[in-house]
Order: structure tokens, then C-alpha cells, then sequence
């Protein structure tokens, strides 16, 4: 038997009972949901404030040990091989440039959110016995000429 091939186990005449014999599963019915509940009520809580500024001091403090941690290797990069660091260091600018265009593409699409948001403020808001479109007025004469 290797590890790269099939293989059958043949079982010669067994004494239990064919899948046809058996008897089928139990159902237990469908689940009531409660776990989920119970993690919806604990992601919508908002958290306490000192939750919050815990998980800020945390946030900056591990983005300030990446930022040495980062700096510390360009810099030995530079001090043993100058073009390892020349390379190194132009490789955390490419990181650091790619990284902002993904934060303004991100804020870009919360903008986009917001004139939806908007959108469908001033749609909630309008009166419904008229529709007028930007530009456009819809009228119905009774009659379709081309």
C-alpha cells in the first residue's frame, strides 16, 4: 500500500446488516437558534468605554512595536549590505503605499455608503403621488406614438 494510490479494503462476508436493513437516523428537528441569539445580543452591546480605549492603547501600541520592529531591520539591512537595505527599505515604502491606497479605497466606498444613505433619505421623504426623475418628467397621454 502507498501513499499516492488508491486501495479497496475488501471485507469478505460480514454478519452485520446492510445499509438497506438499517434503520434510519432519528431526525431531531431543527436547531431553535439560541447560540445565535446570544452572539447577535453580544455583537450589537455596545462596548464599555474603557473596553474601547483598552483596545485603542493596544491598537497603537502594536502597531508602534511593527513600526520599530520594522525600522530596526531596515536598519541592519543597511548597516550589513547596502543594497539588502536600499532593497529592504524600498520594498517597506511599496508596503506602506499600498497600504494607504487600500485605506482610501476603503474610505471611498463608506462615502459611497453615505450618498446611498442619503439617497434613500430623500427617496423615504418624497411624496409618492409623483415621480419625477433628474432632468425628466414622466407623463401618460393615453396613447403610444412613435
Amino acid at each position: 500500500m502507498t501513499k499516492n494510490r488508491p486501495f479497496v479494503i475488501e471485507i469478505e462476508d460480514s454478519d452485520g446488516p446492510t445499509p438497506a436493513e438499517v434503520p434510519p437516523v432519528p431526525d431531531l428537528g431543527l436547531p431553535d437558534g439560541r447560540a445565535m441569539a446570544g452572539a447577535a445580543a453580544i455583537a450589537a452591546a455596545r462596548p464599555s468605554r474603557l473596553a474601547r480605549v483598552t483596545l485603542w492603547a493596544l491598537g497603537v501600541l502594536f502597531c508602534f512595536m511593527i513600526s520599530v520592529a520594522v525600522y530596526d531591520f531596515v536598519a541592519a539591512m543597511l548597516a550589513r549590505n547596502s543594497w539588502l537595505g536600499w532593497a529592504a527599505f524600498g520594498l517597506t515604502g511599496l508596503a506602506v503605499a499600498l497600504l494607504l491606497l487600500l485605506a482610501l479605497r476603503e474610505a471611498a466606498g463608506f462615502y459611497r455608503l453615505r450618498r446611498l444613505d442619503g439617497a434613500r433619505a430623500a427617496a423615504v421623504s418624497a411624496r409618492p403621488q409623483r415621480f419625477v426623475l433628474p432632468r425628466l418628467s414622466l407623463r401618460w397621454n393615453g396613447s403610444i406614438s412613435t
